[in-house]
């Protein structure tokens, strides 16, 4: 159970068999919940396994596009969650993709400002705080180095479609 960090998961379950083994009355009952408890963990490390044999760059960038939205998101956070040293998830991340950490960020922060500022009449002050900017002025000078454009003309260019 400790291999696939099933502990707490599992435990209640564990004692409740092993006090079973110690004090029921019908060895029967006994053995079925032993072989039930055994299928759950065998089931649950399957899926610990998979989960965490993912390829840490699929999962990382997951990851970055599922929390985005936070200003303080940091290569160091992604790392982290993909239980990698920060500079070399980076260097994976340079090989993989041919991009690093901050250009890929900005990528999906900008998806998702384009999205927002087509779909919806939120104020791009607004828009840059939800796509994980704080400063308006750096989100629009970014949005335009990026884009070409700047969130209001992109705006003014897809309200007709």
């Amino acid at each position: 159970m400790r291999t696939y960090h099933l502990i707490e998961e599992y435990d209640r379950e564990y004692r409740y068999i092993f006090n079973s083994i110690l004090y029921d009355a019908v060895l029967y009952r006994t053995v079925q919940n032993l072989i039930l408890f055994i299928q759950k963990i065998v089931c649950g490390a399957e899926v610990n396994s998979r989960n965490y044999k993912q390829d840490p760059i699929e999962r990382g960038i997951s990851f970055m596009e599922t929390n985005f939205a936070q200003v303080n998101l940091k290569l160091d956070d992604v790392a982290q969650y993909v239980d990698r040293n920060p500079s070399y998830f980076s260097h994976m991340l340079i090989s993989k993709t041919g991009k690093g950490f901050t250009e890929i960020l900005s990528g999906i922060r900008m998806k998702e400002a384009k999205r927002l500022l087509t779909e919806t009449s939120k104020p791009i002050k607004a828009i840059s705080l939800l796509v994980g900017y704080q400063n308006a002025n750096y989100f629009s000078r970014s949005f335009k180095e990026i884009n070409g454009i700047s969130p209001k003309e992109f705006r003014l260019k897809n309200e007709d479609k």
